[in-house]
């Protein structure tokens, strides 16, 4: 819950961030999940993730932090990603929580 409320140098910019986020959440393509700090560590802290399936269906991940970026193939590595994909998931806000908590974080400044 970190990011929607770190504010820009710009207070304008950073305004304009938090509605391109709430426009975006809008759409029917898109979820929106916020991680509440409750949740606590967990195992996709210090990088980001991306979950990807290939015109095949093959799954691949690509896994990147600073200073690094990875192209996983492994199926065991994969699933161990999914899982903590999953379960992250699993304990961030519901889409109308995460929009509302967004909106709230707009409305304060």
């Amino acid at each position: 819950m970190g990011a929607p409320r770190r504010q820009t140098a710009d207070p304008k910019a950073w305004a304009d961030q938090l509605t391109h986020l709430l426009d975006v959440a809008r759409l029917p393509s898109v979820v929106m999940q916020v991680l509440p700090f409750s949740a606590g560590v967990h195992g996709l802290m210090g990088s980001h993730l991306w979950l990807m399936w290939e015109p095949n269906g093959s799954p691949v991940a690509y896994v990147e932090g600073n200073g690094f970026g990875e192209l996983i193939d492994d199926a065991d590595k994969i699933t161990d990603y999914r899982l903590s994909y999953d379960r992250i998931r699993d304990l961030a806000l519901p889409p109308s929580d995460s929009l509302a908590f967004v909106q709230g974080v707009s409305k304060e400044h």
